[in-house]
């Protein structure tokens, strides 16, 4: 519901954007379920004006998970 009514107000989400995949169809993630890597999903979202976006990346699990269970996301915007 929040993703069509941000739609409706001209913000996509910048990964699903770029990626072309589908809400809920996400190859990558972002969140790891007690710091387990085998255990993760895509919740963390950032909404742009598609015109505004540059870039989006997730960073590294590997890296980020003995910091916290959710990985960092970097979104470049104009």
């Amino acid at each position: 519901d929040v993703v069509n009514r941000l739609g409706k107000i001209g913000l996509v989400s910048a990964y699903h954007y770029l990626s072309k995949e589908a809400q809920g169809h996400e190859s990558e993630n972002t969140f790891y379920l007690r710091y387990d890597i085998k255990n993760g999903y895509y919740i963390d979202h950032c909404f742009v004006a598609p015109e505004k976006l540059e870039k989006y990346s997730i960073l590294d699990a590997n890296e980020w998970l003995s910091y916290s269970d959710h990985v960092p996301i970097v979104v470049e915007i104009k």
